[in-house]
């Protein structure tokens, strides 16, 4: 079978089963991609905690391929049961199911439509089809709408459910769980990248020859550096980026340089967000997992790298970066080191700045998301829209 008759046929299927499926009006399906920050999860563990009233059923999408006829068919027949529909990343779109999609950042890099590399626009067709997005504020909806061009009705500011668990988990207790490592006492630094590979193309211009891509790194000074100061660093890539994981981690102290991997995380039944509120410290590059990390008002640390190289090959929604980055910034292993003890020793150190910035990120800083969006999906499936 040809490419062309191979889509025309899984086009067919996708059209076919949403009208012969009967969907059940009381069934929520929550679609769960990975467990790095799961707004779906996060939503249906609430639901389930707090007894709500439907049928709901997490659905583990990787589970399930694509590219195979058989496969694709008990995806659709078991996601047509629905009445709604909850995914984070990509779109579902499917005929007579209502969908919310939640998203899964806040992003600092340009996406959707706004890194579109050609001058030719073309919109999502998958976006259309969404009922519903969540939203963390009118300045998140406008810079989504512009993302994924659709109706900017559709956006909902309720919060994020993955961020109630910042103020409700127990991070420490939960990333020792996932680690298999007790950490006592000891300070708690999370290191946290955004993707270079794995994606459509390969982007900015990183080294691979360590951890945090400078140009010089000395493995054995960095380890005793943790040591001598009681710090134990925890690295989380993308998932994207998993399988290259042996370029990063070459001479580190594996005592007190932990991997956390997304399989470590799920074999645990738990999800980023579960520890993410254990650090002390947060270091990234572009990732817009620091923008959550705000409502917690701890320290974080930029190492833009490859900023210059970064911009060219994908580009940011917000610039300049400076001003948009509440925290230093670090391009080399002792500054690295120096600005690491300065902030643990000082947590006011750009205090004002991430306050500044959660203001415009954040409408709410609670633990009430969840609350807020059980109460419009009540709504919706009470009007039948």
């Amino acid at each position: 079978m040809n490419n062309i008759s191979k889509k025309v046929l899984f086009y067919i299927v996708r059209y076919i089963i949403p009208l012969i499926i009967k969907k059940q009006n009381d069934k929520i399906i929550f679609v769960k991609e990975n467990s790095s920050g799961c707004n779906a999860t996060a939503l249906y563990n609430w639901g389930n905690q707090n007894d709500v009233k439907y049928d709901l059923e997490l659905f583990h999408h990787y589970t399930y391929d694509n590219s195979n006829l058989l496969s694709y068919i008990k995806k659709l027949t078991k996601l047509s049961k629905a009445k709604l529909i909850i995914t984070t990343h990509g779109t579902i779109g499917l005929r007579g199911r209502l969908e919310i999609n939640t998203w899964h950042s806040v992003h600092l890099k340009a996406t959707g439509v706004m890194e579109n590399p050609t001058n030719s626009f073309k919109a999502p067709i998958s976006w259309q089809r969404v009922n519903y997005l969540l939203s963390y504020s009118t300045f998140y909806t406008t810079t989504m709408n512009a993302c994924f061009v659709t109706n900017p009705n559709k956006f909902k500011i309720t919060g994020m459910p993955r961020n109630d668990l910042l103020f409700t988990s127990n991070g420490r207790k939960n990333i020792e769980k996932v680690l298999k490592k007790d950490l006592n006492d000891k300070k708690l630094i999370f290191f946290m990248p955004t993707f270079r590979m794995g994606y459509s193309s390969n982007q900015g211009n990183k080294n691979f020859m360590n951890l945090f891509g400078f140009d010089n790194f000395n493995e054995e000074d960095f380890n005793e550096y943790l040591v001598k100061n009681d710090i134990i660093l925890v690295y989380k890539l993308h998932p994207n980026e998993e399988p290259y994981l042996d370029k990063y981690t070459n001479g580190l102290n594996s005592e007190y340089s932990l991997n956390l991997s997304d399989k470590l995380i799920l074999d645990a039944e738990l999800d980023l967000y579960d520890v993410l509120n254990s650090c002390d410290l947060l270091m990234t590059d572009y990732s817009g997992i620091y923008f959550d990390y705000l409502l917690l008002d701890r320290p974080v640390v930029f190492l833009p790298v490859d900023l210059e190289d970064y911009k060219k090959s994908r580009g940011f929604l917000y610039e300049p970066y400076e001003e948009w980055t509440p925290g230093p910034k670090v391009i080399e292993q002792n500054d690295l080191q120096e600005k690491i003890l300065k902030i643990l020793n000082d947590k006011s150190f750009y205090e004002k700045d991430r306050r500044r910035l959660k203001k415009i990120i954040h409408k709410y800083d609670d633990h009430k998301s969840s609350q807020r969006i059980w109460n419009f999906i009540d709504s919706i499936i009470k009007e039948g829209k």
